[in-house]
């Protein structure tokens, strides 16, 4: 598999939001920090298609205070006929390697439940307890440094 991981626009993440994450759950994909200008959105491609996405929204939490390029790591969602074949881990990866570019600290995000061992083995960790997101599930804040961006 050629994969090529870019730059994408706010509108390129809207079909994967929709069709990944929000399938038939009554929330809204588009988020209110989408089109900030320290708002950055990632896309995995194969050949010309978009197989994957993620946002990191500048976002400080109830963890992080107070401390300097802190980013939330949200709507990460590949394509379903891709999952379970590594493209995940290996565009995370490289996403990764350019939040570190972008002088990213910290990142955190909220995992689902049946995520955590995917965030876990790219060097996230959990912090705090879980909690539930209505009509979603049960998730987990994560947490990890620039130093252990792998």
């Amino acid at each position: 598999m050629n994969l090529i991981v870019k730059e994408i626009t706010t509108e390129d993440t809207y079909p994967l939001r929709k069709n990944v994450l929000r399938e038939n759950i009554p929330l809204s994909f588009q988020f209110a920090e989408d089109n900030l200008e320290t708002t950055s959105h990632f896309g995995v491609f194969e050949e010309e298609k978009l197989i994957g996405i993620v946002t990191f929204i500048q976002k400080e939490n109830e963890y992080f205070k107070n401390q300097e390029a802190v980013f939330q790591l949200r709507a990460m969602a590949v394509d379903k006929a891709y999952q379970g074949k590594g493209v995940g881990k290996l565009f995370l990866g490289e996403t990764l390697k350019l939040a570190k570019e972008k002088n990213i600290r910290k990142i955190w995000l909220n995992a689902r439940e049946i995520a955590v061992p995917f965030y876990k083995s790219l060097g996230f960790s959990v912090v705090g307890d879980v909690f539930d997101v209505k009509f979603v599930g049960n998730h987990f804040r994560m947490v990890q440094e620039q130093d252990k961006f792998k």
